[in-house]
């Protein structure tokens, strides 16, 4: 039977007379990587509803004229708001007609926040600080309050969870209460207590953003709690100073997401599968014409979740750990702590390989039910459904077999059907004129793309008329990448692999190629990084190359083909996403880049298989994001300052009314950003570390990875608090390392580089000639610009005016990019059709003349593109030729300037000196790049270079070889992956082979059961080798024909 309030409607009429008919409607959809993203969706669906709530809540006491939405999540929470007609997520705002919400990044930067609450000696810390020192300190840490909400102590599952938890949960009079040391007490708290300081962390979120109180909100539960858990859920709202206008269900919100977004035309039957951190929640609903929602049924499991797969390996490895070390770490709760994290990181890794490359390549729609199911699985894995013909549905490579009933040989069809698929479908060139959008960073990278009319950030879709741009989610789901490569004895790792190792592999873990690529090896930034850097950079011919070990032997890398690698997975993943190859992209660049650094990115790209249809400045990205985001009516003038990982970026640019963007000047520090933060960090504490221990660890590479890990950590802390801990567990020779910092110290550390910041702002506005106060916007970008005195730096330096924090920093500067890419590609969207976009040149270009001199041709801030002509001439009687020397910078002399290039122009005809006449041209294309000519007037002789081919630059022959080697590390990347999911698909076919004999072995003989049971143990450990290089994928097929001859014989006999 259905609740009379999953049954009722929800109705939406537009326009002047809205009505919401608004009931928990237990509605969800999941889809990580190309749909709906369900914790934002919670959020977002909670938010919605407060939307003009009023009329339709009569009864409803709302104390406030802003009310919130909030997701209680088990794992994670989130905050919603309606605000100003316009889309917020992961900070970019979108005027959308679908949806006027914002999701709201916590004071950490995070859209979600996790649902903890830890305790300590001193302090209380909630959310992302209490998570990150929950190994530290896991009796004091609580999670998972919500799996206590509203139960009894004696609840069976209650006793089971709390048998997985290191905290102490013990009866109060039948209730659970959770036991902690508070400043050195035991202290007792409700699960609606701990719960309520979650609310109130998110309702402070709310709060520091709307810059008001908050007092009125909706919040999501489970479909199935029961009515104690939604009473208990009410009254933590009330113990968080909160007025819980109405409990709502998790589904219903998320279909709010869903079903307004997608404009229904006709009557759709949608099943939701919602699987969170600790519940299980199924609902089937109609969806008709005019948004009417109607629940037909609902089901779920409140004790089921993410949470309970994270035990299961936890149990599994602590036997597994067991046996290989002889120590049960099962009573031992910082040990459990650690080991349950990694268990966490182990299945979202399990989950990405999954979903990118399974080998049964098939999805299963199950007889009776597939008008309900077809959809969402179909979205879920990204392939169509198919049905047996016979009704009842089976996934090919799953186990058919029933002793003495089905045949298992169809099995072995299977696997062959799908090895074959997956043979055919390598190599197969698939070429399409969608482009994308990258940002190369220093420290991440991140890609964009101009799709179906659409924004979708964080998984979620939204038809809007002012951006039609997605950021895609990586494999691990992530809409930004590490740009970090890594090399160990079998593979390479690229991203959230190649980081999550880095400690482990710091001498093989490349990062930072930002900071290499364009530079030459004698460069002084070059060696000040290198310093820093556990990798072994080395000179080759001038030119810096990274040297690692890969499969046992030592291998040099530039810096471009360590990018390029980079820019392959972005385009991997773009490719995935898309479902067809990608060939061209914009790719960004810092503003103050010089020439031989853009066109070093540009051999980067060849060498990743990609046409770099543009070199785009990232502030001017970011300009892109925030101006046709603003629906600008009258011009303005706007200072984008981006601080990122390795670079500083300062540009002033005007927007106009009709999508007119004009840089107006540029400035900027190549060598200035948040890594060089994290190294002041790190020098401090290693000098520290050397006080406390008499340990000096400057030429430990590991020792230094893990410190600078903590060291970057307790930076973002000290963005939202005023004192971080550094600590790392046996950070050399068995010696653990804690210490504290406050936001004090590290602004004292970081003083100069702080203060170098405002330089390039004096420079551009010096440049543009535009007075501070003229400036209308100050806009934040680059994810080094959310610390706390940098910020205060720039309102002091701009008299106290507010700053605009309102598009995302990580990845503004990638949806420009795409934006510029669609606008390149001839993309005739109403929004981005009149985009003009007029950039600079960041530095003066010129030639050397007499006495080492510097003769400008072009300035620096000139338009481009740009052509200029300058005229020159001989100094030396009856002089037949001339050297030019081309050069890049602002000082009078060549010699601290930067050489770009040099050629010789010949065949000029005798004469007195200073008789020739020598035009110079400099023609500058729109992505940067420099082109040099010369021409004798009177004799017609004339010369040129493009500047690419210098001393210290990938010549054509160096960057068709580099490209072929990328294609080789794919092809074996590629043949690894085939090969562990091929064994993968095998072991999964055993297993199932295992538990039918389990089921139905008594129906065989003792020797029959023994053979087939020996076989499969054999098999099992046979996938289970860590070893799968030395495997080839005809092994997987001979010893599942192995498997099924004997299965054959068994089940004949």
């Amino acid at each position: 039977m259905l609740r009379a309030s999953e049954a009722a409607e929800i109705k939406w009429r537009s326009a002047a007379g809205l009505q919401r008919y608004l009931t928990d409607v237990p509605i969800c959809w999941h889809r990580k990587r190309r749909g709906y993203h369900w914790r934002l969706e919670a959020s977002l669906g909670s938010a919605v509803k407060m939307i003009d709530f009023r009329e339709w809540s009569s009864g409803v006491n709302i104390s406030s004229s802003r009310s919130i939405g909030i997701d209680l999540g088990t794992t994670n929470s989130c905050v919603g708001v309606y605000q100003n007609g316009k889309v917020c997520l992961e900070g970019l705002i979108f005027n959308s007609p679908g949806f006027q919400i914002e999701i709201i990044a916590n004071f950490e930067g995070n859209r979600t926040t996790p649902s903890y609450v830890a305790f300590n000696e001193t302090e209380r810390l909630i959310g992302d600080a209490a998570k990150d020192q929950a190994s530290r300190n896991p009796e004091n840490t609580v999670s998972n309050a919500k799996r206590l909400i509203g139960r009894r102590f004696d609840d069976e599952t209650v006793q089971d969870d709390i048998k997985n938890w290191p905290f102490v949960v013990k009866s109060n009079d039948g209730t659970p209460v959770i036991q902690v040391q508070v400043k050195g007490e035991n202290k007792e708290f409700n699960a609606e207590e701990i719960s309520a300081m979650v609310l109130r962390r998110m309702r402070n979120v709310a709060e520091a953003y709307l810059g008001h109180d908050v007092k009125d909100a909706v919040i999501t539960v489970p479909a199935y709690f029961n009515d104690s858990q939604r009473q208990a859920t009410k009254d933590a709202a009330t113990i968080a100073g909160l007025n819980a206008i109405r409990i709502l269900n998790e589904p219903t919100a998320a279909a709010l997401a869903y079903g307004l977004d997608r404009g229904i035309t006709e009557e759709k039957i949608v099943l939701i599968f919602d699987l969170g951190g600790g519940t299980c929640d199924v609902s089937i609903l109609s969806i008709a014409e005019k948004s009417v929602f109607e629940v037909r049924s609902t089901a779920g499991d409140t004790k089921l979740g993410g949470e309970d797969f994270d035990s299961r390996l936890v149990e599994h490895f602590i036997t597994e750990f067991k046996k290989k070390a002889g120590k049960d770490i099962s009573e031992n709760p910082r040990a459990i702590r650690r080991l349950r994290d990694a268990c966490e990181h182990a299945k979202r890794t399990l989950s990405s390989k999954t979903d990118s490359l399974k080998l049964i390549v098939h999805a299963v729609s199950l007889g009776g039910t597939e008008s309900l199911i077809e959809h969402p699985l179909s979205m879920s894995h990204g392939k169509q459904l198919l049905r047996d013909e016979n009704g009842p549905s089976v996934a090919p490579g799953l186990l058919r077999f029933s002793v003495g009933i089905e045949n298992v040989e169809d099995i072995i069809g299977d696997l062959k059907q799908a090895l074959a698929q997956l043979e055919w479908s390598s190599g197969v060139n698939i070429s399409s004129s969608r482009s994308i959008g990258i940002d190369l960073g220093t420290t991440n990278s991140c890609v964009g793309v101009y799709q179906n009319g659409k924004v979708c950030l964080e998984g979620l879709i939204f038809n809007s008329p002012g951006f039609q741009i997605e950021i895609i989610a990586n494999f691990e789901g992530n809409r930004t990448t590490p740009s970090y490569v890594a090399f160990n004895e079998t593979e390479r790792l690229i991203g959230d692999a190649a980081k999550d190792q880095a400690s482990r592999n710091p001498e093989n873990t490349v990062s930072n190629a930002k900071r290499l690529i364009g530079r030459r090896f004698d460069d002084e930034t070059v060696q000040d990084d290198i310093k820093n850097w556990p990798f072994v950079v080395k000179s080759n011919d001038g030119t810096p190359v990274i040297q690692v070990q890969v499969k046992g032997e030592n291998k040099e890398f530039n810096a471009e083909e360590i990018s390029a690698m980079v820019l392959r997975r972005m385009r991997n993943v773009a490719e995935a996403y898309l479902g067809h190859d990608v060939k061209d992209a914009v790719i960004t660049v810092p503003a103050y880049f010089n020439d031989s650094q853009r066109q070093a990115t540009k051999d980067a790209a060849t060498i990743a298989g990609l046409n770099a249809i543009r070199i785009l400045n990232e502030p001017t990205a970011a300009a892109l994001a925030y101006g046709l985001d603003r629906g600008i009516t009258e011009e303005k003038i706007v200072l984008i300052f981006d601080l990122g990982g390795g670079t500083c970026d300062v540009s002033i640019l005007s927007i106009a009314e009709k999508s007119v963007f004009e840089v107006r000047s540029t400035a900027g520090d190549t060598k200035l950003g948040g890594e060089d933060f994290d190294s002041r960090l790190v020098e401090h504490f290693i000098t520290e570390f050397k006080k406390k221990a008499g340990k000096d660890i400057s030429e430990n590479p590991r020792a230094i990875r893990r410190l600078r890990d903590a060291c970057e950590h307790a930076k973002r802390t000290l963005s939202s608090k005023t004192d971080a801990t550094v600590e790392v567990e046996s950070l050399v020779d068995g010696i653990d390392f804690k210490s504290k910092i406050t936001r004090a110290k590290f602004e004292e550390l970081c003083a100069d580089l702080f203060q170098k910041t405002l330089e390039p702002v004096e420079r551009a506005l010096k440049d543009s000639e535009i007075d501070k106060t003229k400036i209308d916007e100050i806009v934040l970008v680059g994810g080094s610009s959310k610390v706390p005195k940098i910020q205060k730096l720039l309102r002091d330096f701009f008299n106290g005016k507010e700053l605009n924090c309102s598009i995302n920093p990580d990845e503004a500067v990638a949806f420009g990019a795409a934006v510029q890419a669609a606008v390149l590609s001839g993309v005739r969207d109403d929004t981005i059709k009149d985009v003009v976009l007029y950039d600079v040149t960041p530095l003066s270009l010129g030639v050397k003349i007499v006495g080492g001199r510097m003769s400008n041709v072009i300035n620096r801030n000139t338009r481009i593109p740009a052509n200029a002509t300058e005229p020159y001439t001989t100094v030396d009687d009856n002089q037949t030729g001339v050297d030019y020397f081309v050069y890049e910078g602002e000082r009078a002399m060549v010699k601290d300037n930067h050489l770009l290039g040099h050629f010789k122009l010949c065949g000029i005809p005798p004469a007195p000196r200073g008789t020739p006449t020598i035009d110079v041209t400099f023609d500058i294309d729109a992505n940067g790049i420099l082109n040099v000519t010369a021409k004798d007037r009177g004799s017609g002789s004339s010369n040129s270079i493009i500047i690419q081919y210098e001393k210290g630059r990938l010549s054509q022959a160096d960057i068709d070889r580099m490209v072929q080697e990328a294609k080789q590390f794919e092809k074996e990347d590629a043949q690894r992956r085939d090969k562990a999911n091929a064994i993968d698909a095998f072991a999964d076919y055993v297993y199932r082979v295992k538990r039918a004999l389990e089921k139905y072995g008594d129906r065989l003989s003792s020797e029959q059961r023994n053979r087939a049971e020996g076989l499969v143990d054999q098999t099992l450990r046979w996938t289970k080798s860590d070893d799968i290089d030395k495997y080839q994928l005809e092994n997987v097929e001979k010893m599942f024909k192995e498997l099924f001859e004997v299965m054959k014989i068994t089940v004949e006999s």
